[in-house]
């Protein structure tokens, strides 16, 4: 009997044969990224990634492809959206927002609406843990927040993590910012 596919997957599929649509070499160029015949490859938060110029599948590896893993949805999707779906003419401006100040909206299903509440109370109780992952991820201090950093989401994508530890009056709160 057929396994049942998620819809998550299905969508991440369904964007590989999209992704072949786009103009590979506009990309390439737009973004810097390195390329051969087979591959285009992209780093993401520290991580290799590269993308199969046929079939648009998306792998990541942590030993240079000797070992391949097809990628998950959000990681393919992320790639496929920065890849596929940014203006022609969008550089980074080193000014960072919220993504409501940006026309974007995020709906969520967590206490209070707030879609990143059970990750700030996750790390609320691990500071120290929270500041070495994001070392470990290449991050760079950033001035606002008791946990902050410019993390290189992208090579040519920067996104700033916040984070503020609980005290008597407010909860753990995390946000990031996208640069405008």
């Amino acid at each position: 009997m057929p396994t049942k596919q998620s819809n998550y997957i299905i969508m991440r599929d369904k964007m590989k044969l999209e992704f072949l649509k786009y103009d590979q070499g506009k990309m390439l160029q737009k973004f810097g990224l390195a390329a051969d015949d087979d591959f285009i490859y992209i780093p993401l938060l520290g991580r290799a990634h590269r993308i199969d110029r046929s079939t648009g599948t998306v792998e990541w590896s942590d030993d240079d492809f000797i070992i391949c893993r097809e990628a998950d949805y959000n990681v393919s999707m992320t790639i496929f959206d920065v890849l596929c779906k940014s203006t022609p003419d969008c550089t980074c401006s080193g000014n960072f927002s919220n993504i409501h100040s940006l026309g974007k909206q995020l709906h969520s299903s967590a206490p209070g609406g707030s879609l990143f509440q059970p990750f700030a109370d996750m790390f609320s109780s691990r500071p120290d843990e929270l500041r070495e992952a994001c070392r470990a991820l290449g991050g760079r201090p950033y001035a606002n927040g008791d946990i902050a950093y410019v993390l290189p989401l992208f090579d040519f994508l920067p996104v700033v993590f916040q984070f503020w530890l609980a005290d008597d009056e407010f909860d753990a709160s995390l946000n990031f910012l996208w640069d405008e």
